[in-house]
């Protein structure tokens, strides 16, 4: 893709010219989807063609498996092994090396308390590249520091699809931006539609919490209720079994009316571990009863058979003391398996799995490097911040065949102020960017109501005021020339 062409050409530039790692340093902002992987691998094979970087040692920092295993095969194509770092120890000895390798330091296997350790100086060489996946992370902070001591001359480039103003700090300035409105117009992602739902399982804001507990609640007693709000009364609220359910019930009226028709899937997020279980329990009740109501009438004409078959599952991290419901579901080898029937259409089959996992939920696993073309709805209970929401939210953006032409995010926890205090974080020119790749249900329908009076206008004009006498427009139709008018109207 051209931007991933261009991004490439302008770093390399700027390693060959620039006087100081400072100069050599910077940030590609490419928005979710857009690619970002596949240009961090163009980026070594770009720069191993140059006889000034070929001698360079290459530091990639990510917490992404994919990333892993992407690199490994470019790595093979260019003649050098890639050198794996899962503790600070391994990652200092590698860096201490005088070799010319590629080295990838796995974040997500580092214990904290080593990010924090203070680093001597490592190696001096000025021929090292840093490349940082999802550069604005809190860990990377952490690490960030430690590599500026420990390889003080290394140049620094921080691939990111959310940046925020402290990631130019740490990189410096932007190599190359691309963002959401020019993935959305070369058709790389999709417009995102984001809906925030109004029925009596919302929280709209601090009033409507409190009323919304003292229902939830109001079967307890005064001690009760106050040990619970205690402990948070948003947390109590959002993992309540009433609010789950009545929640549940109202994302797969949803889902079998907007997504489920057109073949594509689902990801619940729920505020913790506990309610993604109880998510689980409900969102299967309500697909069942969904079941019993179209073997008795099915006038939509869904696929009553996908239906039958289709399984929700959870992905969740696991804790060390953990009871047997939660450890159920924090398996890796589960979570493989899941993540991968998700991935598949409806029907599809691959290596002995199926397609047939309809719904994942989660709490905060899949929400960043996620890459799943068949979701088209997330349903938000969670409150997410800044630049964590945008990357949830961009997970329904990909495109994923002709009848999925828009993402949807559908908010029940009330995380609009959220999403505008994200936004805000940019600039002016770069907010009307990331705005105009979002879209609003009420924008939605003004515009189809634009379009259909648009239409009605046409063929009035052409004499046409019965909308039912089919044989008036074929005749009228027959003219290329308001054929060509229609698709324009």
């Amino acid at each position: 893709r051209y931007q991933q062409f261009r991004a490439v050409k302008l770093a390399v530039k700027r390693l060959l010219e620039g006087r100081n790692s400072r100069e050599r340093s910077g940030i590609i902002w490419h928005t979710q989807g857009s690619g970002k992987s596949l240009t961090m691998m163009f980026m070594v094979r770009e720069m191993y063609r140059h006889a000034q970087l070929s001698n360079w040692k290459v530091v990639f920092i990510t917490d992404r498996t994919q990333l892993e295993q992407q690199l490994s095969e470019t790595s093979q194509s260019i003649g050098f092994t890639v050198k794996l770092a899962d503790s600070i120890k391994g990652l200092k000895e590698l860096l201490s090396a005088d070799t010319s390798d590629l080295v990838m330091a796995m974040i997500h296997k580092f214990r904290e308390a080593d990010l924090t350790e203070t680093f001597p100086e490592l190696n001096p060489s000025p021929n090292i590249l840093v490349m940082t996946d999802e550069a604005h992370r809190s860990q990377y902070k952490l690490l960030g520091a430690n590599l500026d001591k420990g390889i003080p001359n290394a140049a620094k480039i921080g691939y990111t699809g959310t940046p925020i103003d402290k990631t130019e700090q740490v990189f410096g300035d932007y190599i190359d931006k691309y963002t959401m409105r020019q993935s959305i117009e070369d058709g790389v992602t999709l417009e995102i539609v984001y809906e925030g739902r109004t029925h009596n399982a919302e929280v709209p804001d601090r009033t409507g919490m409190d009323a919304a507990f003292e229902d939830v609640f109001s079967s307890y007693n005064i001690q009760k209720r106050l040990d619970i709000l205690g402990y948070g009364s948003r947390v109590a609220y959002l993992e309540a079994e009433p609010t789950i359910e009545a929640k549940a019930k109202d994302m797969v009226e949803h889902y079998l009316a907007h997504v489920f028709p057109n073949g594509y899937k689902a990801q619940v997020v729920a505020t913790s571990r506990e309610a993604a279980v109880r998510y689980k329990k409900h969102l299967d009740a309500a697909l069942a009863a969904a079941v019993v109501k179209l073997e008795r009438t099915n006038a939509a004409k869904l696929g009553l058979d996908r239906l039958k078959s289709m399984k929700t599952d959870i992905v969740i991290s696991g804790h060390h003391n953990d009871l047997p419901h939660l450890k159920e579901y924090s398996d890796s080898s589960r979570h493989e398996a899941s993540i991968k029937s998700f991935k598949l259409s409806f029907g599809g089959a691959e290596d002995g799995v199926n397609g047939d996992m309809g719904i994942l939920i989660v709490n905060n696993m899949l929400l960043t490097g996620f890459d799943a073309p068949v979701e088209q709805v997330m349903y938000l209970d969670k409150v997410i911040v800044a630049h964590s929401l945008l990357q949830a939210i961009a997970r329904v953006n990909r495109v994923g065949g002709e009848s999925k032409d828009k993402g949807f995010v559908v908010d029940y926890v009330g995380i609009g102020h959220h999403l505008k205090k994200a936004i805000d974080t940019y600039d002016e020119r770069e907010q009307k960017e990331i705005i105009g790749a979002l879209s609003f249900p009420d924008e939605e329908l003004r515009e189809l109501e634009d379009a259909h009076a648009a239409v009605i206008k046409l063929l009035e004009e052409h004499g046409i005021t019965d909308m039912t006498d089919h044989d008036a427009f074929y005749d009228v139709f027959y003219d290329e020339d308001l054929r060509f008018d229609f698709m324009l109207a």
